[in-house]
């Protein structure tokens, strides 16, 4: 599995932590393309997938760690919103799985409906 992390971060206060994982299989070279480009989907279009799809969002109300605390510089306990999601290449394969987690007070989140 390849691993990433990043901290989100906007007018100097941290917003997100996010991890995401994909298979090693396939994407053994993704990092190094990542910090070049400092972006997952450029990266990930160097590797061939030029579009993907999200299979589902959940989104959650949690009350963080202390490390994620420390990471997102809020008070222990003051909860946090989660989003977990998997997304699909063109024939439906995943290609990854994200975690992301938000200072609850710096973030809002849309949800639309698709046609």
């Amino acid at each position: 599995v390849v691993v990433i992390q990043s901290l989100g971060v906007v007018d100097g206060k941290p917003l997100s932590f996010a991890v995401s994982q994909f298979p090693a299989d396939r994407f053994a070279n993704l990092i190094p393309h990542v910090k070049e480009l400092k972006s997952i989907t450029g990266a990930l279009a160097r590797l061939g997938i030029h579009d993907y799809t999200r299979a589902f969002t959940r989104i959650s109300a949690i009350a963080p760690t202390a490390e994620l605390s420390r990471h997102l510089q809020i008070p222990h306990g003051r909860p946090i919103l989660q989003t977990e999601g998997v997304d699909l290449d063109a024939s439906g394969t995943p290609i990854s799985t994200n975690l992301s987690q938000f200072a609850g007070d710096r973030i809002q989140l849309l949800v639309e409906p698709t046609n």
